[in-house]
């Protein structure tokens, strides 16, 4: 999935969803009611635990779990950007924010 695509399916996913994916710590990347962070969203089902819960976006193992080719350092500060946005953006402003990351080299 190139940097594009990423943002596609987060975009809509977040746009879609229009509220925080949150359990009882906070921030989740799959919340109580089955909702998914922008992170989240990248993750199949398959390969989702709960033990990525309270993980960094850059720890291997969410990292592993996106599936994601990680090519370099700036993937990963993108997809850190991705989760900010998700995590401490007014929902009112994603869809400028998430616009804001259009662009850049494939993941």
């Amino acid at each position: 999935m190139n940097r594009q695509e990423v943002y596609e399916k987060v975009r809509k996913h977040l746009l879609t969803q229009n509220h925080r994916s949150l359990n009882i710590k906070g921030c989740a990347y799959r919340g109580e009611n089955g909702d998914k962070c922008a992170i989240g969203a990248l993750i199949p089902d398959e390969s989702y635990y709960g033990g990525l819960e309270g993980l960094g976006v850059a720890h291997a193992s969410v990292l592993g779990a996106t599936g994601l080719e990680i090519e370099d350092q700036t993937d990963v500060e993108y997809l850190t950007s991705l989760q900010v946005i998700h995590d401490m953006a007014p929902v009112e402003d994603w869809e400028d924010e998430l616009d804001a990351l259009i662009g850049g080299p494939s993941l």
